[in-house]
């Protein structure tokens, strides 16, 4: 009834079946083996659960797999949802939430954006769940705050709980609280590794990590081969992380394959991606400035 995927990136599936017509065949023949399983069940399901087990408000959804239950008005087209974002599979294209300016993700209708000025930078939506852990960081002393606990090693409900209300205020362009007692960094990480998870395409192919494999030189060319805003965001998501590390005890050892994983939507990441990653955020690290500006000049086309 539960069961945990050694190689899932999601740790729990449960799944509800009802096979109506063998089981009334077996009622009919076997009632006492029916009870008794149906007890032996009911009893492993209260050892699992012993506290009550709470659900959100139910909501009509449609899936095109089982890692994503995504709301549907019953009548809109699969297309049509890309323009509502990542409510649950994330796969609003990053080009859609571009669009979208100041605008919140779920803010209705309202007005048409204001033109972009400026050199791209990534959505609004991953842009501010990065700086407000930035921030964060800023005003903890070095080696203090906690960004990485992998959630396969480490399973917590917190987690589970901080990443719905994550999504809500960024869904809503809500502003984060000034603390890390209702969000916690922990939460930001899971978010971008779900995001980039669940984007359209991915946002580092495998063709351009082979290309570059084992060759600093190609490393450029390889970003440069790159859409623009697809390099912007990889670079800042680098840079993002590795100020982090910098500043609070380094790069985790199962962090680096995560997030490869994670830009390459393949599971387990190549060694490959792995060190192109590593030589990647050395380089971002030694810029200060976030967004990593010249960095994006430095492998722009």
């Amino acid at each position: 009834m539960c069961c945990k995927r050694r190689r899932s990136r999601w740790p729990w599936h449960l799944t509800l079946a009802y096979g109506l017509n063998g089981l009334r065949r077996t009622a009919e023949s076997e009632p006492t083996a029916v009870e008794a399983e149906r007890h032996a069940l009911e009893e492993q399901i209260r050892r699992a659960l012993p506290d009550e087990l709470r659900f959100a408000q139910a909501e009509l959804c449609r899936f095109e797999d089982m890692t994503a239950f995504v709301p549907w008005d019953g009548e809109a087209p699969a297309t049509e949802r890309t323009k509502r974002g990542p409510r649950g599979s994330g796969a609003a294209p990053l080009e859609k939430l571009l669009e979208l300016g100041k605008k919140p993700l779920l803010g209705g209708e309202g007005t048409s954006s204001s033109p972009r000025v400026g050199p791209v930078i990534p959505p609004k939506e991953l842009m501010s769940v990065m700086q407000w852990v930035l921030i964060q960081s800023r005003d903890m002393p070095p080696g203090t705050l906690q960004w990485w606990a992998n959630p396969m090693r480490e399973p917590s409900s917190r987690s589970d709980t901080e990443l719905k209300e994550l999504q809500r205020h960024v869904e809503n362009g809500w502003s984060f609280p000034r603390d890390t007692l209702q969000l916690s960094p922990l939460s930001v990480t899971l978010f971008l590794l779900k995001c980039l998870e669940v984007l359209p395409t991915p946002l580092l192919p495998a063709i351009l990590v082979q290309d570059a494999a084992g060759d600093a030189k190609k490393i450029s060319s390889t970003l440069r081969s790159l859409p623009e805003l697809s390099r912007v965001v990889l670079l800042t998501v680098l840079a993002f992380f590795s100020q982090l590390a910098l500043r609070h005890g380094g790069w985790p050892i199962d962090f680096t394959p995560r997030l490869a994983s994670s830009l390459m939507q393949a599971e387990p990441a190549p060694e490959p991606a792995v060190q192109l990653i590593l030589a990647l955020s050395d380089e971002v690290k030694a810029e200060k400035r976030f967004p990593p500006l010249e960095t994006f000049k430095r492998h722009g086309t």
